[in-house]
């Protein structure tokens, strides 16, 4: 820039360089921004594997525990080596094969274990047996193994069976000492678990790399907007139509993918209990007529007719702001991009108490116990303002009202949709609408038949 204005002054004559300058700090940002995404994913991997360990550990202890709690449950056994056969079983064999213990003593390993597992189980106690010879043998030592046990109905259990050897007045093994435990809800359960458990890590490691990233995101994109929007608005320079249409495709990547950062960054704060309500007096009537200006144009140009009606409506009412702004935005934004040209979008206010939402609206297919709890949380005597979008745009099937809330979820759940977005703008819509203390609900006949998309918090 100072060569620049040296140059253009006649005092030296070396040529304008602004457009190589710019050039060189955009793409040094881009070059810095995917290496803070190199480090910020390699940091999650990190903590992820550290959470595994930790999980790990936690599973060992409970698995302690467990086996205190349990072990009356479990059937103690005595197998003598010589007479190959049972001289003791205690009475919980009924619970664990359906046998009392004097039937169950009169039956052979075969007929208790599974075929499958019989090899596998006659090895194990070889190699045990061959083992004990040696001096050095830990005569504290435990084998513990999982076999299918046969029932006396003829079905199988899934067992895990620890054992260790019994020695006689010689000091030679001559029976094993055995504990048998049904793990197949055991199984079923730590299935869950770690699904659960890992579902929890990567959700805690997503949002932790949200929160570490929000800065280093942001801000060098605001740069590269900034300084774009410098650049097409002529401020350094006079442009072709190749520069132009570049550095405007250039912008609009940029402030499409910051929206996005924005959208995700918000819904995060919301999941996470980190975003809060910063409550002032609001007019809703001057909110909700600021809101159509900013879908105004758009709707002009696609001659689309903006209907209101806002009789009834309080002065003044308690809410965020800015936040009532943004749900305000994004259902606004919805109708228009979602209703073709020449159609119709009405903007309705009015009040309402907390019944309302839950007996004349289409929330789902909610189950009782969900309506029930709808309305012990939104009080019949408290006051509301409803808030009604209605378009004559592409409608919602039935089966899709259900989801279209949830993040990354959108109409046209396809590759080939017709129309762009992240699926985030309902999703974080419903979470500020909810914070307020309000609900948020949809109401379509089907598909090509518009749709409704109401909303109420208090006053």
């Amino acid at each position: 820039m100072v060569n620049d204005v040296l140059y253009d002054n006649v005092l030296i004559q070396t040529g304008q360089f602004i457009g190589a300058g710019l050039f060189l700090f955009i793409f040094s940002q881009s070059f810095l921004l995917s290496m803070r995404f190199s480090r910020a994913f390699f940091l999650s991997e990190k903590q992820q594997k550290s959470l595994e360990k930790i999980n790990v550990a936690l599973k060992e202890s409970e698995e302690k525990h467990r086996l205190l709690a349990e072990n009356v449950k479990d059937n103690i056994w005595i197998w003598d080596l010589g007479k190959s056969a049972f001289t003791y079983l205690s009475p919980s064999i009924k619970e664990l094969l359906g046998y009392t213990p004097e039937e169950g003593m009169q039956l052979s390993m075969d007929q208790i274990i599974a075929v499958p597992f019989q090899e596998r189980v006659a090895n194990i106690v070889a190699e045990e047996l061959e083992l004990a010879e040696s001096s050095d043998f830990d005569r504290s030592r435990a084998s513990t193994l999982e076999v299918e046990l046969l029932r006396n109905d003829g079905s199988t259990v899934l067992a895990e069976i620890t054992a260790s050897l019994l020695r006689d007045e010689r000091d030679r093994p001559n029976r094993i000492l055995g504990v048998t435990r049904d793990i197949g809800e055991r199984k079923k359960s730590e299935t869950l678990l770690q699904a659960k458990l890992a579902a929890e890590a990567a959700n805690e490691a997503k949002s932790l790399f949200l929160a570490n990233m929000s800065h280093e995101l942001r801000t060098p994109l605001n740069h590269i907007i900034g300084f774009t929007e410098l650049v097409t608005d002529k401020n350094c320079g006079e442009l072709n139509e190749v520069q132009q249409e570049y550095l405007g495709d250039a912008l609009h990547s940029s402030k499409h993918l910051l929206s996005l950062i924005n959208d995700i960054l918000d819904l995060s704060k919301v999941e996470s209990g980190k975003l809060e309500l910063e409550p002032t007096t609001v007019n809703p009537k001057e909110l909700l007529e600021n809101s159509l200006m900013m879908i105004k144009e758009k709707s002009l140009k696609h001659d689309i007719k903006l209907i209101t009606n806002m009789d009834g409506i309080p002065k003044t009412i308690t809410a965020d702001e800015r936040k009532l702004k943004q749900i305000m935005y994004n259902l606004l934004s919805n109708a228009v991009k979602f209703t073709p040209d020449g159609g119709e979008i009405r903007l309705k206010a009015d009040l309402a108490d907390g019944t309302l939402p839950i007996a004349d609206s289409n929330m789902g297919k909610a189950s009782d116990q969900e309506l029930r709890a709808a309305s012990h949380e939104l009080k019949a005597s408290q006051k509301f303002i409803r808030i009604s979008v209605t378009d004559s745009g592409i409608g919602i099937k039935q089966e899709d009202i259900e989801r279209i809330f949830n993040p990354f979820e959108q109409v046209e759940n396809s590759a080939s949709r017709r129309f762009q977005g992240t699926g985030l703008g309902l999703s974080l819509t419903k979470q500020l609408v909810e914070l307020h203390g309000g609900r948020i609900w949809v109401e379509s006949e089907g598909e090509g038949k518009g749709s409704i998309f109401s909303f109420i918090i208090p006053i």
